[in-house]
């Protein structure tokens, strides 16, 4: 999965985003616009709303930061937040309810330019449900997060055989 995006500003990276297929370029996909701070009621809309590998987190601009247009990273693992569960015992009530707290390991470019190491991710952020019901994504530093954009169902308008 690739995607492309080619707006001026983070507030459009939400429509700018294109998501395109791993093995032909021109099978396009719908774009899912998840909030940060989205209600879910039910374990279905929680599943829905939970961070994945392959969701493009967005920021707002911050001129403090020098990134006027905003920022965006690739979650590339995500993983149940034991810790902020409460330990094991409490981290599989949770997850039964699907409102475990989870770590996302993003990578990014032109954030901080400092070197990964042997890992292969920049930073690590935390999502967790608010009161049950509110997603909501943190980055330890506190920067303003939008939401995240994820590939949907393939546009009807492309016929391509052989993608998966």
């Amino acid at each position: 999965m690739s995607f492309i995006y080619g707006a001026p500003d983070a507030p459009e990276y939400w429509s700018a985003l294109e998501f395109h297929g791993p093995m032909v370029r021109e099978r396009e996909y719908e774009t899912l616009e998840l909030l940060n701070s989205a209600e879910a009621t039910t374990a279905k809309e929680r599943k829905h709303l939970a961070p994945r590998v392959l969701d493009v987190v967005v920021w707002s601009p911050m001129e403090e930061r020098d990134l006027p247009e905003g920022h965006i990273a690739v979650v590339v693992q995500v993983e149940d937040d034991v810790e902020a569960a409460g330990g094991e015992d409490r981290l599989r009530e949770l997850r039964k309810l699907r409102l475990q707290p989870r770590l996302l390991y993003i990578a990014e470019q032109n954030f901080d330019n400092t070197h990964w190491g042997c890992k292969n991710y920049s930073r690590v952020l935390r999502f967790q449900w608010r009161n049950g019901r509110e997603a909501v994504l943190q980055d330890p530093l506190e920067l303003p997060i939008i939401g995240r954009v994820r590939p949907g169902k393939p546009k009807q308008n492309t016929d391509v055989e052989n993608d998966l």
